[in-house]
């Protein structure tokens, strides 16, 4: 299914919940969140100008599958996870600028993954965004975590192991979020973990994007 065709994401009551927790904490990650309205990064991160498009499903074998502890992969059509063209992932950013963002940035695809917990309460979101180069996936980490990162501020952490990544946690009205953005080469990597309290950790979210890296390089 193409971006245009592809329907609005009907989210569950804890995730429009955490959404707006995470906006109001401050630091906006793509595809369930809204993008920053930040300028474009310095001219020695400039991505190209211009890419082709990439078919999504070329992704889908570098992104894991195998299912965190506790939890059980869900349907694409449960959390509209699977295959990311262009412009699902400008439609799920609700940013009027990040289709704009994402083609200069040279985006090419991407797919994303939903886990959830065996008790139905956790949930756990995989996306994983390609980028004609390196410079490309670092302009939009910098578009969209790069500010709040320097600024640091409430719910902010350092992600152990994973050097310029950006981690972010927090809660209110009985939710607890922990979310971490990251980069390597051309790829951007992101996991949300979102729940009651206590949600999911901080740890089960570092090491799911520790691991989507690893998998990245090997």
């Amino acid at each position: 299914m193409s971006g245009a065709d592809r329907p609005p994401r009907t989210l569950p009551p804890v995730q429009r919940s955490w959404r707006l927790l995470v906006l109001t904490l401050g630091l906006a990650l793509p595809s369930v969140l809204s993008c920053s309205s930040q300028e474009a990064p310095s001219p020695e991160a400039a991505p190209p100008t211009s890419v082709a498009p990439g078919d999504p499903a070329a992704l889908e074998p570098l992104v894991l599958d195998e299912a965190p502890t506790g939890f059980t992969v869900a349907a694409d059509d449960v959390g509209r996870t699977g295959a990311t063209d262009l412009a699902a992932a400008a439609g799920d950013a609700g940013d009027p600028g990040a289709a704009e963002a994402l083609s200069d940035a040279g985006f090419v695809r991407g797919w994303q993954r939903l886990w959830v917990s065996d008790d139905d309460e956790d949930e756990l979101f995989l996306i994983v965004y390609e980028f004609a180069d390196a410079g490309g996936a670092t302009a939009f980490f910098d578009r969209t975590a790069g500010e709040p990162a320097k600024e640091g501020g409430e719910g902010v952490f350092d992600v152990p192991g994973l050097p310029g990544a950006v981690g972010l946690d927090g809660g209110g009205d009985g939710l607890s979020v922990a979310a971490v953005i990251a980069t390597t080469g051309p790829y951007l990597v992101q996991v949300i973990g979102n729940g009651p309290d206590p949600g999911p950790s901080r740890g089960t979210v570092v090491a799911l994007v520790s691991a989507q890296v690893e998998r990245l390089t090997s």
